[in-house]
């Protein structure tokens, strides 16, 4: 996969992270050196890892499957969570049908 070509400002930032990088300062002393806010330095170092990590840019799905043999207990319970904070908590036995359709519902 080819990496998308950089804008002109970051083009410009990534530069200033390779400058950090040969510097022997900690972030927050070359921000101050360069009269850059603390938090846009961090979101161009992310950017720049990500950047020059290839790896990164490959999307991998991070759904973990439930699998589930026999009857559940039925003080058993589950609870799945998404990164927007919408959770589903069950207990006990559910359908695998409305499972699946509850999951797919979160999705969205």
């Amino acid at each position: 996969m080819a990496r998308p070509k950089l804008t002109p400002r970051a083009g410009e930032m990534h530069a200033l992270i390779r400058k950090y990088q040969s510097s022997n300062l900690t972030r927050k002393q070359f921000c101050r050196q360069e009269g850059l806010p603390h938090s846009t330095f961090q979101y161009w170092f992310n950017h720049f890892r990500k950047y020059n990590n290839p790896a990164s840019m490959i999307s991998t799905p991070s759904f973990t499957p439930l699998i589930i043999k026999g009857d559940p207990d039925p003080s058993f319970t589950c609870r799945i969570t998404w990164p927007s904070g919408l959770r589903i908590d069950f207990s006990g036995a559910v359908d695998a049908r409305v499972l699946c359709s509850l999951v797919k519902t979160g999705l969205r």
